[in-house]
């Protein structure tokens, strides 16, 4: 009788002792480390919700999103400069960014500007810009002045810029308008920025032969300027007796004389030539600004001379240019018709 007491062992016991291996085993789990290849389970928690919202399989997933990707506007915009630049795609809509044809063919006869104009045109809108005079001066004309090099890299030369600044030697000279010359004195001061000069014995000349042949109107095309635009000096409400003021800098090395960077405000976008030039191929520089009260002192104390100077002979030449603005007007109207197309 107590042999078989010994071995029937009753059912509750195993029931007891089945709890106990579990509870160990979830003791051991809890505190073991994984194995070298599998990841601890809040890891792969956090793993399982990273997955793509739209919860299905990364291939087809990814495929989804690179379409989104490749309609994005951004990539769009890249892939069009992208194909400016290559030499399959210089076609119209990259030569329009070049704007007007008749200012690059006059540009080109002026400065020896580069035989294909469109071509670096496009190349410029692709952020690649020739480290030269020729690019830097396209790249104003598309008004991408942080694509210009300073002067130093245009010229890497330092005799070319020491000889160009040495023809100011004997002093600088500015031509202002009437109404200017006024609100200089008054209240603005001389330039926002920098002011665009010429060396004095050339403006001296030009003064000569603009008296003897077409008055502001050889002076502006000189110097660059529009005649009969927004910017011209020959202006009959504006400017009726055709008067000029001359502003004369004995010593311009004293306003930091240096060449024009093209980031001035007077650089105008289609205007303005990198090299010392202007567009009708005179020489000239930028002195800095000179505000209201300095330049009163300094006109007082004579460091700058300002003097009257008339040009009655542009009366005659009004008729002329005034149809010449017609047709440049007329031009304007057909290429900004066509870049819209």
């Amino acid at each position: 009788m107590r042999y078989f007491e010994a071995r029937c062992i009753p059912f509750s016991y195993y029931l007891t002792r089945s709890k106990m291996k579990s509870s160990k085993t979830q003791t051991k789990n809890k505190y073991s480390h994984p194995a070298a290849n599998e990841l601890p389970e809040k890891h792969r928690r956090r793993e399982s919700t990273a997955q793509l919202a739209d919860n299905r399989s990364d291939a087809f997933a990814q495929v989804k999103l690179q379409e989104k990707l490749d309609n994005s506007p951004l990539v769009e915009k890249t892939a069009s400069l992208k194909a400016m630049v290559s030499p399959d795609s210089v076609s119209k809509k990259s030569m329009q960014l070049a704007e007007k044809k008749n200012t690059w063919e006059h540009l080109k006869g002026k400065t020896s500007i580069t035989k294909d104009p469109y071509k670096m045109a496009a190349e410029i809108a692709g952020g690649k810009t020739s480290l030269n005079t020729t690019g830097a001066s396209m790249a104003r004309r598309m008004d991408r002045k942080d694509q210009i090099g300073s002067p130093e890299l245009l010229k890497p030369n330092p005799e070319h810029v020491r000889n160009h600044l040495g023809k100011f030697a004997d002093g600088a000279h500015a031509f202002i308008t009437p109404e200017k010359n006024k609100n200089f004195k008054a209240e603005w001061g001389w330039g926002l920025d920098k002011n665009f000069v010429s060396p004095l014995p050339d403006a001296n000349k030009l003064v000569n032969e603009a008296k003897n042949k077409e008055g502001i109107f050889t002076l502006e095309k000189v110097l660059g300027i529009a005649h009969l635009s927004g910017n011209s000096w020959a202006d009959k409400k504006k400017n009726p007796e055709n008067v000029m003021w001359r502003y004369i800098i004995p010593k311009p090395q004293n306003y930091n004389l240096n060449m024009a960077s093209g980031q001035e405000s007077g650089a105008l976008k289609d205007k303005w030539i990198a090299g010392g030039k202007t567009l009708g191929g005179a020489n000239e520089a930028v002195i800095d600004k000179i505000p209201r009260a300095q330049l009163l002192w300094h006109i007082n104390k004579g460091k700058i001379k300002t003097e009257e100077e008339k040009f009655p002979i542009t009366k005659k030449y009004f008729k002329k240019y005034e149809k010449e603005a017609e047709a440049r007007m007329r031009e304007d109207l057909r290429v900004s018709k066509n870049i819209k197309e």
